[in-house]
């Protein structure tokens, strides 16, 4: 009689800790790199896009030459970037994700602040394409075209 209340009593123990597990894992995730991804109260917000303003779906870079530079984006004034996303078509093997490099500018610098191939800044090192997810950095949804990053 004596175990048969022990194996009772540990079961409401067991009980309770999953109770408390499953209770604790519904709490909203927080943190500075959880709330890079929600829009601000107060807050204005831009989007820079390379959409093909015509309707079409030409929204691409072409005819970039080797050693040519391209803007994507020249912003003006104050701000955060939170979120880049960008799509890459053709596979390593077409175009390599070493030999495309982003750099971004501060405040008229003459020096990148960030210089990068884009395979490495996006999580695909050794210029391969794979799908993959965590919480800054992410690929997919076809074999790693598009990348996404969530920093600031």
């Amino acid at each position: 009689m004596k175990t048969l209340s022990f194996k009772k009593r540990n079961i409401v123990v067991l009980f309770f800790l999953f109770l408390g597990f499953a209770l604790f894992s519904q709490n909203e995730m927080s943190g500075e790199m959880f709330n890079l991804a929600k829009i601000k109260s107060g807050v204005r917000n831009k989007r820079i896009s390379s959409y093909d303003q015509s309707g079409g779906n030409s929204d691409c870079l072409t005819g970039i030459k080797s050693g040519e530079r391209k803007a994507i984006a020249e912003i003006k004034g104050k701000g955060v970037i939170t979120h880049i996303w960008i799509t890459i078509a053709p596979s390593p093997a077409e175009l390599s994700r070493n030999d495309i490099i982003l750099r971004m500018y501060w405040d008229g610098n003459e020096y990148p602040s960030v210089e990068s191939p884009i395979g490495p800044f996006f999580g695909q090192g050794w210029n391969e394409q794979y799908n993959y997810s965590s919480f800054p950095l992410n690929a997919g949804p076809t074999n790693g075209t598009g990348l996404s990053c969530y920093f600031a």
